[in-house]
């Protein structure tokens, strides 16, 4: 397996995902200083580019989703909670005021994201429930934010999630 380093020297860096159909990278950063910025790469790294970006204070941005077959990119913002939705190219936001198709209580932490394209799912993590005084859970919702639903609950600290949707199984890691 070849590796290939696409950024580095910075501490901001939060979610990475590909897309094997368009070969794009595609990962997140957040600062206070800077904002949040999702960027995309060729697979070799190269053409690197900010595709979207919101400035200082308005969100802090974790992971990052790529559904291929719908051609959407999402991620989830742990400081204001919400799943954002938009164009791969990162145009065209869905719906709310930063594209939000899922609004969640800010205190949970929203960290993970998975996108299963079978079955028109995304999930993500959040670190606690009940506004940051319950256990982890993880949450699932249809591909436009509607009929959220919780999938696992009781967690420690759950932070990051991916999903293998031909073999029906989520995997996700605990702090």
């Amino acid at each position: 397996m070849s590796t290939v380093p696409i950024a580095g020297g910075e501490s901001s860096f939060r979610g990475v995902a590909v897309n094997p159909i368009t070969g794009k990278l595609y990962w997140t950063s957040s600062r206070a200083d800077e904002g949040i910025k999702v960027r995309w790469a060729n697979l070799d790294g190269s053409s690197e580019e900010v595709i979207f970006a919101l400035p200082a204070g308005a969100m802090n941005i974790r992971g990052i989703a790529v559904d291929p077959v719908s051609e959407k990119l999402y991620f989830v913002d742990g400081g204001v909670g919400v799943v954002v939705k938009l164009e791969l190219d990162g145009s065209g936001v869905m719906s709310g005021p930063g594209g939000n198709i899922v609004n969640r209580d800010p205190a949970n932490g929203l960290t993970g994201i998975a996108v299963d394209h079978i079955n028109g799912h995304i999930y993500w993590v959040e670190q606690c429930s009940a506004g940051g005084t319950g256990l982890g859970t993880i949450q699932r919702a249809n591909l436009d934010g509607s009929s959220v639903t919780t999938v696992v609950s009781g967690l420690g600290s759950p932070r990051w999630i991916a999903l293998d949707p031909a073999g029906n199984t989520m995997y996700w890691t605990e702090a």
